[in-house]
């Protein structure tokens, strides 16, 4: 999913950004001459502002965040999750 508008009024100009993605993986795998079954799981969002005046500057806050989920069939594998937030500055 990708959405982006512009939005232009005199000498100032916005630039709405939003990206996200999540995708489903299965796996059949191995361990030790044993067969196992992995299901993970992962989502991500990233939406971002650009403000500019003219061309003299432009800043863009953004915030990215990013989960992971993986469950396995096996007790040799502990399920995992994680969960990752970043925040930036542009100039």
């Amino acid at each position: 999913m990708n959405f982006n508008k512009i939005t232009k009024v005199a000498d100032h100009h916005w630039d709405i950004h939003l990206v996200g993605y999540s995708n489903i993986s299965h796996r059949c795998a191995f361990i030790h001459q044993s067969p196992y079954v992995s299901q993970n799981y992962n989502l991500s969002l990233h939406p971002s502002l650009t403000y500019g005046y003219k061309d003299l500057f432009e800043f863009t806050p953004e915030w990215k965040l990013n989960e992971q989920y993986g469950h396995y069939s096996t007790q040799a594998i502990a399920d995992q999750q994680k969960f990752r937030q970043c925040i930036g500055l542009s100039t």
